[in-house]
């Protein structure tokens, strides 16, 4: 799994030997909930994990990972690929904050499900989405919301996704 934020995006950069933890204003750990987009045009679980840190005052780690190039070893992304990856992130944090939300982003290179997992170690809750596929199509793609919900050190919620 590898870090692909730029130094000019806004998101936090996310590193193997740090955590994320967010810390109040008077010292206190706040809660904090991580969701995984995908970039499609519907995001059902970020609109459910906007509503859920609304909800219990959670901050909002979104996070978004490059599909299929965990598999083999490729050079750095394309400038054209990372800027549509910084789209999808910024778009999410736009949305989240517009509600009133304390979001913040994260851009990872590796399986989804992975990283998801990793990144929510000190979470209260992960979500996820989920679109039903057939039994070809997971053995292809592995399932994020599976992996998630068997591999995860926190609760998960998995969203449905409407197309």
């Amino acid at each position: 799994m590898r870090d692909v934020s730029s130094e000019q995006h806004s998101g936090r950069h996310y590193g193997q030997n740090r955590p994320f933890s967010f810390v109040g204003e008077a010292g206190d750990v706040e809660h904090l909930i991580v969701v995984g987009v995908s970039g499609g045009e519907r995001q059902s679980q970020l609109d459910w994990a906007i509503e859920a840190s609304l909800r219990w005052n959670s901050t909002l780690l979104i996070v978004h990972c490059y599909e299929g190039r965990f598999a083999v070893e490729l050079p750095e992304p394309d400038e054209d690929e990372l800027r549509l990856a910084h789209s999808v992130l910024d778009a999410a944090v736009l949305a989240a904050r517009a509600r009133g939300v304390r979001a913040d982003s994260v851009l990872i290179d590796g399986f989804a499900g992975e990283a998801l997992v990793e990144v929510s170690k000190d979470a209260q809750l992960l979500v996820v989405g989920s679109r039903h596929r057939g039994h070809f199509s997971h053995a292809v793609h592995p399932s994020v919301s599976a992996y998630c919900l068997h591999h995860s050190h926190c609760p998960v919620t998995i969203v449905p996704l409407v197309d």
